[in-house]
Formats: structure tokens, sequence, C-alpha cells
């Protein structure tokens, strides 16, 4: 788990992707939560069965333990030392920089783990999206506005 200012990121488990995959859901969870970004991810997590520190994670207000979206690394870093992360807030908490917040947790536990890069993919008409990135310091590396996620960003440290 990591904690923010605002924000505990839990590991997103084998059982809570089963739970998620099977339309089950918590008291707790944001009502627009999971989204379907979120569903996605627990399909991944049940293939591919992800364990240890790169994993996604659900994100919770620590005010309220309300969980009101996802954040994490797609895998561990490949052999040039490059993680991708993503991330997604459910839209009736979206704009207060939540996903911001997440990132930069991220980003920074990478950077302890060993990465030497960071990089993300975004729709290019997703300005909040690109915002997250670009305020992180994330550059934009390539622009393919046809395709679905075509706009790359990466960090390096």
């Amino acid at each position: 788990m990591m904690t923010t200012e605002r924000l505990e990121l839990r590991e997103f488990t084998y059982e809570l992707a089963e739970q998620i995959v099977a339309g089950e859901r918590e008291d707790t969870w944001a009502a627009d939560y999971p989204t379907g970004g979120d569903v996605v991810v627990a399909q991944h997590v049940l293939r591919a069965q992800l364990r240890g520190e790169w994993v996604p994670y659900q994100l919770v207000l620590r005010e309220s333990g309300t969980v009101i979206g996802g954040a994490g690394y797609h895998g561990p870093p490949n052999v040039e030392g490059t993680v991708e992360v993503g991330y997604g807030v459910a839209v009736s908490h979206q704009g207060r920089g939540y996903a911001t917040e997440a990132t930069r947790a991220l980003v920074e536990r990478a950077i302890e783990l060993g990465a030497h890069r960071v990089v993300a993919h975004t729709d290019g008409s997703n300005a909040a999206s690109r915002q997250v990135l670009e305020n992180l310091g994330f550059a934009l590396v390539r622009a393919e506005p046809q395709v679905e996620d075509g706009y790359y960003y990466m960090l390096t440290f």
C-alpha cells in the first residue's frame, strides 16, 4: 500500500479482480466505480496473475474510505528499466487532482524500486489526462491522434 496526502493506494488483489469481473460491489465504492477501465484492469490482473510491487492499485480517499478509481503499473520494468503507468478516476471525483497525486506516488515508488523511465499513453482528446502527465514533468514523445491512446508520454530520471 502507498499513502499520499489524501489517498491510500491499495493493491488490486486477485480476489478484488474476481469481484469486479463478477460485477459484485462494495458499499464503500463510489457510485460510478468501477469504471470500464477498472474492469479491464481486473481482467488483466486475472490473466497475468500480477503480484508484488508492480501492480495496479485502488484509489481510496483517506478521509472517507471511499474507492474512487485506480492507478498502477502495467507490469514490472522491461530490460531497459522502463515501466508503464495508468490511472483513472470515477467521473464523480474527477477534477480534484487525485490522478496527479496517485501518479506522483507511482513515479516516486518506481524511482525507489530502480526504474529508469516511466511511460504512459493517453487519448489525445483527454486533455485532463494529458495535463496530469505534463504537470508531473512527462514529455510528449509521440502523438498519433488517429490511434486510441495514441499520445505517448515519457519521464526519464
